[in-house]
């Protein structure tokens, strides 16, 4: 059963999980951060904030399925979700489902703020407590395909320290920390950080920490990969500016203001081709692209917030992004096409076999768990390739070699 709930009142907080792996390691940024305009939404943010009020939805009112909610609109005005959209969602209203009918005693909450202090916490996508396990379940749904997001991710570990703080009526003596990412193609789509309450305490300790240098008149800025990605400040940080030259002088010696205005700064860079033969050097400039690349989207990022806030750039100008053709009404395209042609139905609108996670659960209400696991003889799970990343990255080194001579499908099934 549901928990009595208070109601949702979803505030900005300067400290904040969504921004936690910022200021917890660099302090300053949460001060640099509150001298900019607010950050426009772009649309990978708005196609979150749909998918995250149909989990939403879904989850109050326990429903089974969102299926039947491709090709609809959730609220007037929002674009229909698409069948990857639903899709993704359903992975993770399965998750809650499965918990919540497995445990009738489990205590619930959806999209509740939690805090640590006045300004320091966040709301969790959903939470629940069973009792009979002295379990502390924390979810948070991920609607991105690009970045991975790893279960141990300090806003998870800050949403996890909040509830536990603000549920001292319950017992609690494990808990768990999900993250479901249905959409992106590395990685199980749900992982689980497992914590004790002593680990979450002793996280509050640096929380608060974190929060006192925030709070010092001068803070301290501290660049780093993880927490200048997609930082909104990036474009104006100066630890980060005098950083980028420090690491790799030859990269960013354009950017100086000693660099000719009127060069062709590509040409300024130094060669790729000519690093080959310097593999320390090649290493060097790799480990600063990150950094590099974050403050290039910063720029690009505050660019097409002031233009699209009707700020015009000297030498740019917005334009439509590429219209693609659709069918206004697909039902009354169907019933031309089956009027006026020969063709077959599955000529005009051929249907195709189901994904994968919509037959598991077909076949689970159909045949239950012993027919899911005769149908994974029919299922596999490929990588799309190789990438390149730091020797701290998860994962086992793979021989380029290997995957070339044994083939690649068979060398990174995962």
């Amino acid at each position: 059963m549901p928990a009595q709930e208070q109601p949702n009142t979803k505030q900005h907080l300067t400290f904040g999980g969504s921004t936690a792996h910022r200021w917890l390691r660099c302090p300053g940024s949460a001060r640099l951060c509150a001298t900019l305009p607010p950050q426009a939404e772009n649309e990978h943010m708005a196609a979150g904030t749909r998918a995250h009020a149909l989990f939403e939805l879904a989850v109050r009112e326990r429903r089974e399925t969102v299926l039947d909610f491709a090709g609809e609109a959730l609220q007037p005005g929002w674009p229909e979700f698409e069948a990857d959209d639903v899709e993704a969602v359903q992975v993770a209203l399965d998750h809650v489902n499965d918990i919540l009918n497995k445990h009738p005693d489990a205590v619930y909450w959806v999209e509740r703020m939690f805090t640590l202090g006045e300004d320091v916490g966040g709301s969790a996508d959903v939470v629940i407590y069973i009792p009979s396990l002295k379990l502390l379940i924390v979810i948070d749904y991920k609607h991105g395909r690009g970045k991975y997001v790893n279960e141990n991710t300090p806003q998870m570990k800050l949403y996890a320290s909040c509830v536990l703080f603000g549920i001292t009526e319950h017992l609690v003596e494990r808990v768990d920390a999900t993250i479901i990412q249905p959409r992106c193609q590395v990685g199980e789509p749900i992982r689980t950080a497992i914590y004790s309450p002593s680990d979450l305490i002793a996280f509050s300790d640096d929380v608060d920490a974190a929060v006192a240098a925030a709070k010092t008149e001068d803070p301290p800025l501290v660049p780093g990969d993880e927490q200048c990605h997609w930082c909104p400040a990036a474009h104006v940080c100066p630890a980060l500016f005098a950083t980028l030259p420090e690491t790799s002088r030859e990269v960013m010696s354009w950017a100086g203001t000693e660099a000719p205005v009127e060069t062709d700064v590509v040409l300024t860079l130094p060669s790729p081709e000519q690093m080959r033969h310097d593999l320390t050097k090649l290493a060097e400039t790799l480990a600063v692209l990150p950094l590099l690349q974050s403050w290039i989207d910063a720029v690009e990022e505050q660019a097409s917030a002031l233009a699209l806030a009707g700020h015009p750039l000297p030498g740019y100008k917005l334009v439509p992004k590429q219209a693609r053709r659709k069918f206004s009404d697909e039902d009354a395209a169907k019933a031309w096409f089956a009027n006026n042609t020969l063709l077959d139905e599955d000529d005009f609108a051929p249907r195709k076999l189901l994904s994968v996670a919509q037959a598991e659960k077909l076949v689970k209400q159909t045949a239950g768990k012993d027919g899911v696991k005769a149908m994974a003889e029919y299922v596999v799970k490929e990588s799309s390739g190789l990438k390149l990343v730091p020797d701290s990255a998860k994962g086992d080194a793979v021989n380029p070699l290997a995957v070339a001579e044994a083939g690649f499908a068979s060398a990174v099934t995962l």
